[in-house]
């Protein structure tokens, strides 16, 4: 026999699921983690979006998350920055990556960009990113450097960051100065 829902009773389950009714105490990371990352293309509606989820908040609690390694912040879901906790973005960017996105034929027509350049791309990020901290623009000037990637400067120069996004979910990960992770 079917169970009946009110949309009041789906209302209510969803707000407490979202941490909304009732506001909560858990802490920073763990609102982060029970919501599976929060998007931040903006920082302070990530901010807002944490905040609003705990009773008691103070300002600058996500950038202090974020310098202390308590949470990430890499290109997720969507292609969109999100945050994460270091000990579930794995899970996610793996599950993200596989998708295999830049191997569509659609994708490498319109960025002009092949598998073979993607796997020399990564291979360029993690050798620049090893053991030091740069620099969106830094870490272009390091890549494009490299024979054969300097056609593809102005891609990576590029707000969306599309050829750089599939790194994270295979295993490029790195914090730049601002606490963000590539």
């Amino acid at each position: 026999m079917p169970v009946k829902v009110t949309w009041e009773q789906a209302l209510a389950w969803r707000m407490q699921r979202h941490l909304l009714d009732p506001i909560g105490t858990l802490p920073v990371a763990n609102v982060v983690r029970r919501l599976c990352g929060v998007q931040t293309q903006v920082a302070s509606s990530a901010e807002l979006a944490v905040r609003v989820r705990r009773e008691a908040s103070r300002p600058g609690e996500v950038g202090r998350a974020l310098s202390q390694g308590r949470l990430i912040k890499t290109w997720a879901m969507r292609g969109a920055l999100h945050l994460l906790t270091p000990e579930e973005a794995g899970a996610f960017l793996s599950v993200m990556a596989a998708g295999r996105s830049w191997e569509r034929p659609s994708w490498q027509r319109y960025f002009g960009v092949t598998p073979v350049v993607m796997d020399v791309l990564r291979r360029a990020v993690r050798e620049a990113l090893d053991g030091t901290v740069l620099t969106r623009e830094e870490l272009v000037a390091a890549v494009i450097a490299r024979p054969g990637l300097g056609h593809i400067g102005e891609a990576l120069r590029s707000g969306w960051g599309t050829l750089l996004k599939p790194s994270p979910g295979r295993g490029t990960f790195a914090s730049d100065r601002a606490g963000a992770t590539v």
